[in-house]
């Protein structure tokens, strides 16, 4: 069964063949890309879980990619993790990466069970955030359809009623459910 669908983005091939190998023995989906702009198009017509990105890439920054991602998720309405990693210490990088979405932060040479573990809390999240999304829009649709039975069986007694004085309460509630309801 597989646990997630990841794209490991780095400039250094060797690195990046070697994370899909180790990340698909343990279950996971992955796809690779050496440059930003061809990470940016498999991300675009893809829904990753997981995105593992260099920070230094040749084509474009790391930086910039990832402000793309976070762009293409709203395009989307879909989200996804990003682990930025980095072989170059920098003071700004790993702040402007945290300011721009960045779920985590993990400097080369890693530890591969310490990129699992950060995997693994990341997909717990991503799961979590996709089952509350899911959830509020049942909780929306439900909430209409309240909205609408109130609304039918107010019209009702409103129909029924012989007093002018009960039909102009009953049209007070009618609008107060509609605004309490928007």
């Amino acid at each position: 069964m597989e646990k997630g669908k990841i794209l490991v983005v780095d400039d250094e091939e060797d690195l990046a063949v070697s994370l899909k190998a180790f990340l698909e023995s343990k279950g996971y989906s992955v796809v690779y890309s050496t440059t930003g702009t061809k990470a940016l198009e498999l991300f675009k017509s893809n829904d990753f879980d997981i995105v593992i990105l260099d920070i230094r890439m040749p084509d474009i920054s790391g930086i910039e990619v990832l402000r793309k991602i976070r762009e293409i998720e709203k395009e989307k309405k879909t989200t996804a993790c990003v682990i930025m990693i980095t072989a170059y210490a920098s003071e700004t990088a790993p702040i402007e990466a945290l300011k721009l979405g960045a779920d985590d932060y993990i400097m080369k040479p890693f530890d591969l069970n310490d990129l699992l573990k950060s995997i693994e809390k990341n997909m717990k999240i991503i799961t979590l955030q996709r089952e509350k999304e899911k959830y509020l829009k049942e909780l929306e649709k439900a909430n209409k359809r309240y909205e609408n039975l109130l609304v039918a069986l107010t019209r009702i007694l409103y129909s029924k009623a012989s007093e002018e004085e009960l039909k102009r309460k009953i049209e007070n509630l009618i609008e107060e459910i509609k605004r309490k309801c928007d």
